[in-house]
């Protein structure tokens, strides 16, 4: 059904890196579990399929909205709104700050696009809350 598997958002976590020191885990898969979750709860689409070949949905999206510092992920998916395509930045730092993930998520379905700092919690990766977090 998705382009990331579901089993992904088990390995997000934190781990300890020395002793005061914490890092979080995360690949490109990790992140697009979590992009995949935020479709599914936040935009409350029924994700139908994943779209292979993204070239004809990022006509909106650009190489300059990545930031360079950040990892970024793509995912375009068939939903019961037509197609959408999501892009999201994780922010590290903020993350740790925060001991969430956040990310800041744009999304196109059809011509109409959104974006703006999302967080959720590693004990509750469905839960999104807009903003990137306390000050």
């Amino acid at each position: 059904m998705s382009t990331f598997r579901a089993e992904s958002l088990l390995r997000v976590g934190w781990r300890a890196v020395g002793e005061r020191r914490r890092k979080p885990i995360l690949d490109a898969v990790a992140i697009g579990g979590l992009l995949e979750s935020f479709a599914t709860a936040a935009l409350g689409l029924e994700l139908k399929g994943s779209v292979r070949d993204l070239s004809i949905y990022l006509r909106g999206w650009s190489v300059s909205n990545a930031c360079n510092q950040h990892p970024t992920v793509l995912g375009a998916w068939h939903t019961d709104r037509g197609g959408v395509t999501l892009s999201a930045v994780y922010d590290e730092a903020q993350s740790r700050r925060l001991n969430a993930h956040v990310m800041k998520i744009a999304w196109w379905i059809g011509a109409e696009h959104h974006d703006g700092w999302w967080h959720c919690y590693p004990r509750f990766p469905r839960d999104w809350i807009k903003g990137i977090g306390r000050p």
